[in-house]
């Protein structure tokens, strides 16, 4: 009897790996069209344009707050 491989079993984790404009925008309490000028204008975090629609890795977000970190005692 032959065996197959296993495929791998879908994620459990539930945390989503890429933003809305609309939820970046809740989540730092800004305008969804503040967002758009930082991308026309080159500012901001990465972002990726998929199928037409923008999203952001939480990854880059997550990189673009740490960047943002300024003064303070660590």
């Amino acid at each position: 009897m032959e065996t197959l491989p296993r495929t791998p079993s879908p994620s459990t984790d539930t945390t989503p790996q890429t933003l809305t404009p609309a939820r970046l925008s809740e989540r730092w309490d800004i305008p969804v069209a503040t967002l758009a000028g930082w991308r026309y204008r080159g500012k901001g975090p990465a972002f990726l344009r998929l199928n037409g629609a923008v999203r952001y890795r939480v990854a880059d977000v997550e990189d673009y707050e740490a960047a943002q970190l300024h003064g303070g005692i660590a």
